[in-house]
């Protein structure tokens, strides 16, 4: 768990950064949603109106952390956004290149079945490192981690054991961001 004064000291870095740029903005606005959020004690699923409609307004830009907030969506309101954003040629050239040099450890592909008895196969883009493949629940608390080579393009999985709810899957190499897809288990 991130102390509170680990949260002040982000809130404290990313006031120093210049947000000239609307990808800089972007990130700065962003990540203010996510420290704030954790200052208070609270996640993702509690956020507001107003840090919503903020997630909802970079969500619908062609930055890499548009990429970012469209996944926060997908996790916390299950909403599905494709690549096809509003946005001129050159924002989308710019993007597009942005996201092959992304942080992203990976991003998870698909989960099949979902919903599911516990046993489903996920699929996920190819990593530059070693991956982590970690279950949640909603809570945010991590129940498993399962060491993924990074030449992995799936794994088949068996949470039979778990008890039937909702689950956060998430893949990250421990560096860079992680991409997060909901899971559905039911008896």
């Amino acid at each position: 768990m991130i102390a509170i004064e680990q949260y002040a000291n982000a809130l404290n870095v990313l006031n120093t950064i210049p947000t000239d740029e609307l990808e800089d903005a972007h990130f700065v606005q962003l990540q203010t949603i996510v420290a704030d959020l954790g200052m208070a004690g609270l996640t993702l699923f509690d956020m507001d109106a107003s840090q919503e409609t903020l997630i909802r307004e970079i969500a619908s830009t062609r930055t890499e952390t548009s990429y970012e907030a469209r996944n926060i969506l997908e996790t916390v309101f299950g909403e599905y956004y494709s690549e096809d954003i509003p946005g001129s040629d050159e924002e989308y050239i710019k993007y597009q290149q942005q996201q092959s040099n992304s942080f992203l450890a990976a991003t998870i592909l698909e989960i099949y079945p979902n919903p599911n008895n516990g046993m489903f196969t996920i699929t996920f883009s190819p990593a530059k490192y070693e991956l982590k493949l970690f279950i949640a629940d909603l809570a945010g608390k991590i129940l498993s981690e399962i060491p993924l080579s990074k030449d992995a393009l799936a794994v088949d999985l068996d949470l039979s054991m778990f008890c039937s709810g909702t689950y956060l899957i998430g893949i990250t190499d421990g560096k860079a961001s992680s991409s997060f897809r909901k899971v559905v288990i039911i008896d």
